[in-house]
């Protein structure tokens, strides 16, 4: 791709589709299960500028889970996107009680709550979620994975990898498909992606029909990169990349 858009002077997300957006949300991740730390990280982050959160739970019980899930809620206020992901650490049972739980704190979506291939236990959870939506992430390496948990009722929207759907076209498919079902998208990154793997996620997320669920670039947590210039990103948000190809340099050294 990178090639290609080179040798033709076309950015990359004009080799995949028509531009949607210009300006991007990315999604910041907060904490790892200490509620004292995640409160100042989360703070750190809206005074940022970050319109978009999701809270790493399943690292303790649900009800303690429930509660830390509250008190950040709390503190971030309306007006952002918080989710929260478990990565398949709850049982049905254990997710279940976590989002009753956490109704009407402000919680907008949960990802991948249990394991990956239980599909009657997501859509167990994503019945009783009431307004909080269930996605499905480890769970997602396909299409047929997106159609299954849309025939199931077991996940209103999903988050997208590149790794996970054989590279940008893949992904780019998968984003058409979800907008064709009307499921919410989260576009990301692996952890620790360097920019150019982040450079390919959001050519995508420019893009596919929606965006609902943000995008989460990973090189913003690398001591060093691999490119001359990082992907700039401020208050939250990230431009699109318009030069040819990804629109990143590798440094060779």
């Amino acid at each position: 791709h990178d090639l290609s858009g080179k040798m033709s002077g076309t950015p990359v997300h004009a080799l995949l589709g028509e531009k949607k957006r210009s300006r991007l949300p990315l999604l910041a991740v907060v904490g790892g299960g200490d509620l004292e730390g995640d409160l100042r990280d989360a703070e750190k982050k809206k005074a940022a500028g970050f319109t978009a959160y999701k809270i790493k739970v399943g690292v303790d019980t649900a009800a303690n889970d429930a509660a830390r899930t509250r008190a950040i809620c709390k503190l971030l206020g309306g007006g952002v996107l918080i989710s929260s992901d478990a990565n398949q650490g709850f049982s049905a049972d254990e997710a279940i009680s976590y989002v009753r739980a956490v109704q009407g704190c402000g919680l907008g979506f949960f990802e991948q709550p249990i394991i990956a291939d239980d599909l009657a236990g997501m859509a167990a959870v994503a019945a009783a979620a009431g307004d909080i939506a269930i996605g499905a992430d480890e769970g997602i390496h396909s299409l047929a994975d997106i159609r299954r948990h849309h025939e199931c009722k077991a996940a209103r929207g999903v988050g997208l990898k590149a790794i996970k759907l054989g590279g940008l076209r893949g992904l780019t498919e998968a984003g058409r498909l979800c907008g064709r079902l009307g499921m919410s998208v989260n576009v990301s990154c692996k952890t620790g992606e360097s920019s150019i793997a982040c450079a390919g996620a959001l050519h995508v997320a420019s893009v596919i029909p929606n965006i609902a669920w943000a995008l989460t670039l990973t090189h913003i947590a690398l001591a060093e990169d691999v490119t001359r210039h990082p992907i700039a990103t401020a208050n939250g948000h990230v431009n699109a990349l318009d030069r040819p190809g990804l629109g990143v340099d590798v440094d060779d050294e």
